[in-house]
This record gives structure tokens, sequence and C-alpha cells, in this order.
């Protein structure tokens, strides 16, 4: 406040640049979180099974997908039989109606602590995990520091190495799977001009920002499927 009163009382003589830049940056931070609610809430309606359901629809089918599927989830571990499976999993088995043998929902969490120690990176569940059938579903977060860099790649190396969690299995067949916006419906015009506005400036926003996956490294990666996720911003 005090610096807004110091700014105003100099306001034309150049005290506008810093309050125009603030505007301007609160603006964006405040479409950004708008933004990404409605990217959340598009996910959410797409989780419709629970683990269990996914688990039994998994268990009942007479064929699988013979290459594992790694899906970086943006959703909480799920942790019990009855929390909702991750929206990304009920797009992949409407896209291929079939589910890999081996399935694993990763998800990227970075804790309020500058550091974490290795024995403490990795929260695992197991919903199933039978080496003799050579199957598993397993959740799995993975937790790194504010002062760390999240290394995705030796994430996944670390995973594929543990014969535990996924037995007999290759992961240079892995499947990576990502969601992404894709933003729908740009003709259909909002009755308030303002969300128009702010619709426009999410999608610039998004467009020239870097996605998670190549913050994380993945962007070259052979392996990686990204669903286009529809997303209506009006």
């Amino acid at each position: 406040i005090n610096f807004l009163v110091a700014n105003s009382l100099k306001f034309l003589q150049g005290g506008f640049v810093p309050v125009t830049v603030g505007l301007i940056l609160f603006t964006i931070m405040r479409t950004w979180g708008w933004g990404r609610k409605h990217w959340r809430e598009t996910l959410a309606k797409h989780a419709k099974m629970t683990i269990g359901e996914v688990l039994a629809r998994k268990q009942r089918q007479k064929h699988s997908l013979e290459r594992s599927l790694l899906l970086l989830t943006h959703e909480k571990q799920a942790m019990n039989k009855n929390d909702q499976a991750p929206a990304l999993l009920q797009l992949f088995i409407n896209q291929y109606h079939l589910l890999p043998k081996h399935v694993i929902c990763l998800n990227i969490h970075q804790t309020r602590h500058p550091y974490i120690d290795d024995d403490d990176r990795y929260i695992i569940k197991e919903f199933e995990n039978n080496h003799k059938k050579g199957v598993s579903f397993l959740t799995i977060t993975a937790q790194f520091g504010f002062m760390e860099a999240p290394n995705v790649e030796k994430v996944i190396q670390d995973i594929a190495d543990n014969e535990n969690l996924t037995p007999n299995d290759d992961m240079k067949d892995w499947i990576i799977y990502v969601g992404r916006e894709r933003f729908a419906d740009r003709k259909q015009k909002h009755p308030k001009r303002i969300v128009r506005l702010k619709g426009l400036l999410y999608s610039l926003l998004v467009n020239n920002s870097t996605p998670s996956y190549e913050y994380y490294g993945l962007g070259d990666d052979k392996r990686l499927s990204a669903e286009l996720v529809p997303v209506n911003l009006v």
C-alpha cells in the first residue's frame, strides 16, 4: 500500500510505470489460475471410474496390450480402491478399450522442503502385482524439494529397474502417456466480453509456455504419447 501511495503522488511523472507493470503481472497470474481451474474441472469430468473399477476391468479382460503404460497424472495419488482413477487413465481406456499388463500412475510432487532424502523419494501403492502372470497396477508419487529439479527420466529408470514393481518388463516398450490442453469451441462467444478476453489471454499463455512433460525432459522421448483434451474456456 505504501508503495502504491508513493507512486500515485507522482503518477504522471513516471509513477504509472511500476503501477502498470504490477497490473499486467496481476492480470497474468489471475488469468493463469482461472485457466488452470478450468483444466482441473475438465479432467474431473473424465474421471468417472474408481481404482477398484479399473482394476476389475483389467483383471476381466481376456487380452492385454503388451506394452506397459506410465501415466503422468495431475491428480493426487490414489491410495485405496474407492479413490477416483486418474482422468488420463479413463481417456486411455476410451481410446484403446484395453489396458496393458503393467499400469503405472505417476505423480510428481514438489514439497515445501528444500530437499528430499532418496529413501523418502517414492510413495508406492500396489493395487496389483502378480509376478507369475507378469502384471501390475501401481500408483507412485515421486517427491522433490523446491530446491531440486525433478529428474523424471531417473524416476522412470528407477521404476523400470525395480523388478519387484514391473516384473518381466522392458522399459523400451513403455508408453508414457500425458495430457495436453486443446481449446475447444473458439467460435462460441460468451455473453461477457471479459470472459472472452480472459480465454484469449489464457490460450496465448499456454501456447507460449513449456508443457510439463517438456519441463521434465520428456519432450524428445520416443515413447511419449500426448492425449489432447478439449477445454472449453467459455
